[in-house]
């Protein structure tokens, strides 16, 4: 996986609403297995809504399947209810860069928008699950 990707993913941390939180970030990758340093912008309904920034060293990702599923690894976070994203994170890369939308399969309600050569003005993704079709958890 090489060059510059904007990802976004909306989480509900613990399958609460309460808690869920949403964001998006450009990382860039030379092949290696690493993003490197990346900024994350977002934000958190269990911190009032509010607009946050975080910085995260040495984020990694691995794709160990031929399907182009892998992982993104981030810090872990000793606080998770006050941090916009922790840990590692399931992603699917398509094979001709094409723009696509991944789902951790246990929980629908966690999603990873990874958009590649996309235009710079801003573009409308709407995700939506059916409470009657999602599975169980």
């Amino acid at each position: 996986m090489q060059g510059t990707y904007r990802l976004g993913f909306i989480d509900f941390l613990n399958n609460n609403a309460a808690q869920v939180r949403d964001g998006y970030f450009t990382a860039t990758s030379s092949g290696n297995g690493s993003f490197g340093d990346i900024t994350v912008n977002g934000a958190m309904a269990n911190q009032n809504s509010k607009n946050t920034t975080e910085s995260f060293n040495g984020v990694t990702y691995s794709i160990a399947n031929t399907n182009g599923s892998g992982t993104i690894t981030f810090p872990t976070a000793s606080t998770p209810l006050t941090t916009l994203i922790s840990g590692q994170k399931t992603f699917y890369a398509s094979a001709d860069g094409a723009p696509s939308i991944s789902a951790n399969v246990r929980s629908l309600y966690r999603c990873t928008l990874p958009l590649q050569q996309w235009p710079d003005s801003p573009s409308i993704v709407t995700v939506r699950v059916d409470e009657a079709t999602r599975p169980a958890s």
